[in-house]
C-alpha cells in the first residue's frame, strides 16, 4: 500500500472523498472507510486553513471535517468492540472484521510542510510570518526588551536625529559595546568583507531602503524567511547622542537596524550570543559549518587548503571563537573568552607565510568609540589561540538542492524517553566516473538538519544526524553479529547539525538512508529542516513511494540496573529486555508462504548506545541465552546512540526480539514502534527465574579446588554447595564464570546428598558466555550437593551461581 494519498483541492473535491469513505462503509471495507473518513477531514481542515476566507466558510469547513472524523471513530469504535466480543468465539472467527490499519502522517505532503513552516512563526511569544514582497497590513512593532547593560545607562528609544543612508562601510567600523552579540558583529563584519572585496550588493543593508518609519528584514528560522517588522527608532542615551547598541563611528545606522530586527527574533538585546555560522544562516541562508580545532580529528592542513581556496573565490566566510572560561593572549594582545572575531583576510605566501586577519569589534564601556581592533595572526597560531573555527559556505555552490519540513513528535506517555527519530530515504542517482578518472574525485552530499526554536532561551534541545547508503543483497539488508565500539555521541544543543556523506565512486543509483534525532522535547512537537545539497552529476529526490506498513504497535520498556545485559559478548547478555514475535502471513492471520515487510525502531537517550536484534525461534516465549551467525534472523547493525533501526522482511513464523546496550548496566527508558505489513504479535518474555525466588552463590576454583571432569578422577574435590530444602519445590540453576571466556567449558551437576546420586546435570561440558543452566525440575524435601566444575583440571577463577526456586528461604551454604 503506497503512503500517498488524495488531497482535496476543493470542497467538491472532498465531498467525494467522503463519498467514497460512505459507500465502502456500505459495503463493510471498514479500512478503506476509516482511511478515506480520515483523508477527507485533512482535506477539509486543510482548505479551511486559506487565507481570506469568510468566518461562515471557514466555520462550514470545519463542521465538515468534524462530521468525517465523527465516522472515522465510529467505525473505529464499531470495529474494536466487535474484534473484543468475537475474540474467544471460534464460531465468529471467520466473521471478523480485520483490525483497522493506522492512518499515518504524510510527512512528505505539501500540507503536511506548510503545517510545520507555519507552526515554526511562533517565537518567543511572538508572530513571525513567512516573508512576501507585499507588506504586512499591520506588522507587529513590539520593541525588544533591553539588555541589563542597556537599563543601567537608562536606555530610551528614539528615532536618530540625522541617519546617515549611505551603505558603503568598512568591516572594522562595525563594533560592539553594550549587547553581548559578538557573534552578530563578526557576522556583518566578516560579511561587509566580502561585499566590498567581490563588489557585490549588501543585501541586509539594502533591505533597509528609503523606509517610512518601518523597517521589514527578511530573516531565515525555522525553515522560511520570515518577516522581521522593526520602527526607526533605536536605544540611546537618556542624555547624548549616543548609540547603545551595534554602531559605528560615522553613524551609519544599517548594522543598528540589523541588530535591532534579530535581536527581536531572539527575544531581545539580553542576547547570550551564539556563533556567527549560526547568525549568517539566519540573515543569508548560507551553511553553517563547526570545526573543533581542539578535536584530534582536526586537520590541519586539509582545513587550510579548503579555506585559502574557497575564501578567494568568495564561496565561504570565516570567523574565530575563543573557549569558554580562559582569556588568551596573543603576542601581548588580549582575547576575550566565548568571544568571536571575524576573518576579514586570508593569505598564503608560501607555506611558512599564512595568514588571517581577524576583527575584535568590543569597545569596553566608557571608551571613546572607536573601530575595531585589527589582528594579523599566523595560521600556525591560530588553533593554539582559538578553540573554534566557524565556516558559512554560499549554497549556490551546489547545484541540486532539497528541503524537508517535519517534526518530531512527543510520546504521549511522560514516563518513557523523550527521544525521537524520523527517517527518510533520498534516491539518489549519479553519472559514472570512467575508472581511470576515479582518483581523487571524491563526491559529496551535504545534509543540514536544522531545529525549529519556539524558544530561544531552552539550551536543553540536542539533534543528531545519521545518514548512509543501504547496502542489499538478494533485496536483504546485510547481517553481521560484528560488535564494534559504538561511535561518539554525536548529539549537539546547537540548532544545526552538518553532516557530509560520501558518494560511492562507482555508484550510479542508490537510497541513501537519513536518520533525523532529536532529544529533549519540552512540547508536543518539535518542527524540524532538513536540506539536501548534492554536486554537479547528480539527480535527487525523496522516497515518496516508500511503503506505509498497515499494523503499527508500540512498547514502552526500560533498560535498568537488573536487565541491562550489555552486548552479545557478555554473560549478561541474556538478560537483556526480550519480546516473542509471531509474524502472520495476512491481516486475517490466514496462513501462506508470503513474506511480510517490518520494521523495528527503538527510540532512548541520547546517551545509551542500542542495538535491536532478532532471532529464530523454535520454542515459544523461551528465552535467548546466546547468540551465534546462524540463529539472527535481522539485526539493525552496530549500536548507536539514542537510536536503533532494522528494516526486513520475514517469513510467517514466531521470533525473539532482542534490545540490548552495548555495556551492562547502561540504563534509559525506550520506546520500541513495530510496524508490519501483516498482522504481528509481540509479548514481552519472561526473564529467567521469574515469579521464582533467587539465591546467588559466588565463589572459585583454586588450586585446591580446580580439579576438572570426573574423567580425571578427583570430580569430588571441586568447590561444592550445600542446598537444603525444608519441603517440595522446583528449582533451576545457572552456572556462570566471573570473567567470561569462550575457552572454558563448564558444568554444573546436582547429587542426592547421601547417595550421592545423580538428580540433574546441565548436561556436556560447554563453553557459551551465558554459561550452563540445568532445566526446571522438582526437589522433594532433603539436602543435595551442587558441584560446579570446568572441565579441564587446574583452570582457576571465580564462578557465580544462581539459584531459582519456588520456595522462599532454601538453604545455600558452601562447604
Amino acid at each position: 500500500m503506497s503512503s500517498q494519498k488524495v488531497m482535496a483541492s476543493t470542497p467538491a473535491d472532498a465531498e467525494k472523498i467522503y463519498a467514497k469513505a460512505a459507500k465502502a462503509e456500505l459495503a463493510r471495507d471498514y479500512n478503506s472507510a476509516f482511511r478515506h473518513y480520515i483523508n477527507c477531514a485533512e482535506s477539509y481542515l486543510y482548505l479551511s486553513s486559506a487565507d481570506g476566507l469568510a468566518d461562515k466558510t471557514k466555520g462550514d469547513l470545519k463542521a465538515s471535517a468534524k462530521k468525517a472524523l465523527e465516522r472515522a471513530e465510529k467505525i473505529k469504535s464499531f470495529v474494536n468492540s466487535t474484534r473484543q466480543a468475537n475474540k474467544n468465539s471460534p464460531a465468529a472467527s471467520g466473521s471478523m472484521p480485520p483490525p483497522l490499519r493506522p492512518v499515518a502522517i504524510r510527512h512528505l505532503s505539501v500540507e503536511e510542510r506548510a503545517r510545520v513552516i507555519h507552526r515554526g512563526s511562533r517565537i518567543n511569544g511572538l508572530n513571525f510570518p513567512k516573508f512576501s514582497n507585499s507588506a504586512d497590513k499591520s506588522p507587529n512593532i513590539h520593541q525588544p526588551s533591553l539588555s541589563p547593560e542597556q537599563v543601567q545607562e537608562s536606555a530610551v528609544w528614539r528615532e536618530p536625529k540625522h541617519p546617515i543612508i549611505d551603505l558603503d562601510l568598512l568591516p572594522q567600523e562595525i563594533v560592539q559595546q553594550f549587547v553581548t552579540d559578538c557573534s552578530l558583529c563578526a557576522s556583518m563584519s566578516v560579511y561587509t568583507a566580502h561585499c566590498n572585496q567581490f563588489q557585490r550588493q549588501n543585501i541586509l543593508a539594502a533591505q533597509l531602503g528609503e523606509n517610512s518609519g518601518i523597517i521589514h528584514m527578511k530573516l531565515l528560522f525555522n525553515g522560511a524567511w520570515r518577516r522581521v517588522s522593526t520602527d526607526n527608532q533605536l536605544p540611546f542615551h537618556p542624555q547624548e547622542e549616543r548609540l547603545l547598541c551595534v554602531s559605528c563611528n560615522r553613524g551609519i545606522l544599517w548594522p543598528s537596524y540589523v541588530e535591532k530586527a534579530f535581536m527581536k527574533l531572539m527575544g531581545g538585546y539580553n542576547f547570550s550570543g551564539s556563533n556567527s555560522s549560526i547568525d549568517l544562516y539566519i540573515l543569508l541562508g548560507w551553511i553553517p559549518e563547526h570545526l573543533d580545532m581542539r578535536s584530534p580529528n582536526f586537520q590541519r592542513e586539509t582545513v587550510w587548503k579548503r579555506i585559502v581556496a574557497q575564501h578567494a573565490q568568495g564561496n565561504c566566510l570565516v570567523t574565530l571563537g575563543t573557549g569558554r572560561t580562559v582569556t588568551q593572549e596573543w603576542q601581548g594582545s588580549v582575547l576575550l573568552p566565548a568571544h568571536n572575531y571575524a576573518v576579514v583576510k586570508v593569505e598564503e605566501h608560501g607555506d611558512s607565510d599564512r595568514t588571517m586577519t581577524i576583527l575584535d569589534s568590543w569597545v569596553d564601556t566608557g571608551e571613546r568609540l572607536t573601530e575595531a581592533r585589527t589582528l594579523t595572526i599566523s595560521w600556525d597560531d591560530i588553533p593554539n589561540v582559538f578553540e573554534g573555527i566557524y565556516l558559512s559556505w554560499d549554497p549556490s555552490l551546489w547545484s541540486k538542492q532539497l528541503h524537508f519540513h517535519g517534526s518530531w513528535k512527543k510520546n504521549n506517555d511522560s514516563s518513557v524517553t523523550t527521544a525521537s527519530t524520523l527517517r527518510l530515504n533520498l534516491n539518489v542517482s549519479m553519472l559514472a566516473i570512467p575508472r581511470k578518472e576515479v582518483r581523487g574525485q571524491e563526491r559529496e552530499i551535504w545534509l543540514l538538519l536544522t531545529r525549529h526554536i519556539s524558544d530561544t532561551s531552552n539550551t536543553m534541545e540536542y539533534i543528531s544526524l545519521e545518514a548512509g547508503f543501504e547496502e542489499q543483497i538478494d533485496g536483504k539488508a546485510i547481517r553481521s553479529l560484528n560488535v564494534g565500539v559504538p561511535g561518539k555521541n554525536s548529539y549537539t544543543n546547537s540548532p544545526h547539525y552538518l553532516c557530509k556523506v560520501l558518494i560511492p565512486l562507482y555508484l550510479t543509483s542508490g537510497s541513501l538512508g537519513i536518520n533525523c534525532c532529536y532529544d529533549g522535547m519540552h512540547e508536543n512537537e518539535t518542527g524540524f529542516s532538513l536540506s539536501v545539497y548534492a554536486p554537479n552529476g547528480a539527480d535527487i529526490s525523496w522516497n515518496e513511494t516508500t511503503e506505509e506498513l498497515p499494523y503499527a504497535q508500540t512498547i514502552n520498556g526500560a533498560l535498568t540496573i537488573k536487565n541491562s545485559g550489555g552486548n552479545a559478548t557478555y554473560p549478561t547478555f541474556m538478560m537483556n529486555p526480550q519480546y516473542h514475535l509471531k509474524v502472520h502471513s495476512d491481516r486475517t492471520g490466514q496462513a501462506n508462504s508470503s513474506r511480510s515487510a517490518v520494521v523495528f525502531s527503538l527510540q532512548t537517550s541520547k546517551e545509551v548506545p542500542v542495538h535491536i536484534i532478532g532471532t529464530w525461534s523454535s520454542k515459544t516465549g523461551e528465552r535467548v541465552m546466546q547468540l551465534s551467525q546462524t540463529d539472527i534472523a535481522f539485526s539493525s547493525g552496530s549500536h548507536v546512540y539514542g537510536h536503533a533501526r532494522v528494516a526486513t522482511k520475514l517469513n510467517p513464523g514466531e521470533y525473539t526480539l532482542i534490545v540490548s546496550s552495548f555495556e551492562p548496566e547502561q540504563t534509559g527508558a525506550f520506546t520500541l514502534k513495530c510496524e508490519s505489513q501483516t498482522l504481528l504479535e509481540i509479548t514481552p518474555i519472561l526473564q529467567e527465574g521469574a515469579e521464582m525466588y533467587r539465591e546467588v552463590v559466588e565463589g572459585e576454583w583454586t588450586m585446591e579446588t580446580a580439579r576438572g571432569a570426573p574423567r580425571f578422577g578427583k570430580f569430588w574435590e571441586n568447590p561444592k554447595v550445600l542446598l537444603t530444602l525444608k519441603e517440595s519445590c522446583e528449582v533451576k540453576i545457572r552456572l556462570q564464570l566471573s570473567v567470561p571466556s569462550s575457552s572454558t567449558a563448564l558444568n554444573l551437576s546436582v547429587f542426592d546428598d547421601e547417595s550421592r546420586q545423580l538428580v540433574k546435570t546441565t548436561g556436556p561440558y560447554d563453553d557459551a558466555i551465558s554459561g550452563v543452566v540445568t532445566e526446571t525440575f522438582a526437589l522433594k524435601a532433603g539436602k543435595y550437593l551442587v558441584v560446579p566444575s570446568t572441565y579441564q583440571p587446574d583452570v582457576l577463577g571465580g564462578f557465580r551461581m544462581f539459584c531459582y526456586s519456588t520456595l522462599a528461604g532454601i538453604g545455600v551454604e558452601k562447604l
